[in-house]
Formats: structure tokens, C-alpha cells, sequence
């Protein structure tokens, strides 16, 4: 794949992009993908950690100049979100797949994949933005620290390379990155973990009492929506919630 630089190892991938961004004396092509077989730093949402056994997963981040204004990044989760489960639904051929909001994707309530999207911001415009992609491929056993993985080959029981998926992954975001606003809400709706579903959720600012509460969407700018059985409603931004 032209565009695509693959390392045995690298700090993290988000991180690398961003300085070979810096230093490039031209600007670097739109999807411009960075993969490792290894990361010594990988991150995840909210400074959390990614585990990911050698050579077994998808490590990558690529290169996105989107069409939104800074009010509107969440779109870009919208898309980004979507391309990883048209790709597990059609390429890998997982049933029950959904997005976590904002933007892990899970496989029923199992957690398949993360996702952290980093921005430029260049006055009123998102100059570049970077979508780190950790995608649990082939690891069949991971550690304790980690809640509810699951991955490709244990939803399979098919072992499948990780370059392959970042290659079908890269297509699907060159597609999803067209759709206009209004499709991307009303497919990013279809997925939505949980949705129209009473859940129990912790929201301090509201309770220091567990919440019975549905999903009913997610906000222009990304706040999730909500109401309980008393049918009031509420928003959330996603570092106001948390799921039990």
C-alpha cells in the first residue's frame, strides 16, 4: 500500500505521525498510515494504556484532513467508528457489532477495538486530525487488567493479518469520510451500544447514585443523550459517564 510506513516497534504511532507531520518538508497525503508490530507507549482514551501482544493485533494511525469545523469533530468519530464495523461486519464477518460511544467497538459486550482521535486546530478550521486504531486481531488470551476483550480470532476462531485489516480498514475511511453529516448520524445511530436500552450508569454531576437511564443519541458535538424512567432528560460529555 503506497503511503504506509510499517515499524517493528515505535513509542506509539499517533506520536510518530505527528512528528513526521512536523518535519516533512511537504504535506504528507491524506490517509497516510503509520502500523507497528509493537508499541512501547500505546494509549488509549483518558491517558489509559493499550494492551496488545506482539505481532498478533492492528496497531495503526492514519492521516485525516476532514471537512468539519472544530464544533463538529465528532462527526469525525462517526466515521472513523463506522469504518471499524463495516469492516468486522463485512471483511472479518462478526455479527453484533456496535459502538461503545464514543468510539470503542465491541463485539456484544466485549470490547474489540479502540479508537483515539487527536486534532490540530488552525484558528476556526481542524488543520489535520490523527486516528490512532488498536484492533485485537489474533491475541487469543490477554491479561487480567483488561475487562472484556475479545478479537477477530476469538469471535472466528480464523487467524487473519493485521495488514490486511489496515488495508481494508484505510478503504472503508476513504468511503466513510464522504458521507455527509446527516448519514453518518443516522448510520452511527444504527450501531450505538446499548441504545433505546434501560442500562445502569454513574453520572456524579447528576447523582452520586447509580442511574437507570436509555441511550436516545448523541448530540452534534458529541454529548450523549439520555433520559431516565421518569422521562427526564440529561447530556453527558464522555468523560461525565460512566457504564456499570
Amino acid at each position: 500500500m503506497q503511503n504506509h510506513l510499517h515499524f517493528d516497534c515505535l513509542n506509539s504511532t499517533n506520536v510518530y505521525l505527528k512528528q513526521l507531520i512536523d518535519v516533512s518538508s511537504q504535506p504528507l497525503a491524506s490517509f497516510f498510515t503509520i502500523t507497528a508490530d509493537r508499541q512501547e507507549q500505546g494509549r488509549g482514551r483518558q491517558s489509559k494504556t493499550w494492551e496488545s501482544e506482539d505481532s498478533k493485533n492492528l496497531l495503526m494511525s492514519v492521516l485525516l484532513y476532514p471537512d468539519y469545523p472544530p464544533d463538529k469533530q465528532f462527526y469525525i468519530c462517526r466515521f472513523v467508528s463506522l469504518s471499524l464495523v463495516d469492516f468486522l461486519t463485512k471483511q472479518a464477518n462478526i455479527q453484533n457489532v456496535y459502538i461503545k460511544y464514543p468510539n470503542d467497538i465491541y463485539v456484544k459486550n466485549k470490547k474489540i477495538a479502540g479508537i483515539l482521535i487527536e486534532h490540530s486546530l488552525q484558528g476556526n478550521k481542524i488543520n489535520y486530525s490523527i486516528a490512532g486504531i488498536g484492533l485485537n486481531v489474533n491475541q487469543a488470551v490477554f491479561s487480567e487488567n483488561v475487562p472484556n476483550p475479545t478479537s477477530i480470532f476469538l469471535e472466528t476462531q480464523r487467524e487473519v493479518p493485521p495488514l490486511f485489516c489496515m488495508e481494508e480498514i484505510v478503504k472503508k475511511l476513504q468511503v466513510f469520510s464522504l458521507y455527509n453529516a446527516t448519514v453518518l448520524e443516522n448510520k452511527y445511530m444504527q450501531f450505538l451500544y446499548k441504545k433505546s436500552e434501560y442500562a445502569v450508569f454513574l453520572i456524579p454531576k447528576i447523582s452520586d447514585y447509580p442511574i437507570e437511564a436509555k441511550i436516545n443519541g448523541v448530540s452534534e458535538n458529541g454529548l450523549l443523550l439520555l433520559s431516565d424512567k421518569e422521562n427526564k432528560s440529561f447530556a453527558c460529555a464522555l468523560n461525565e459517564i460512566i457504564y456499570l
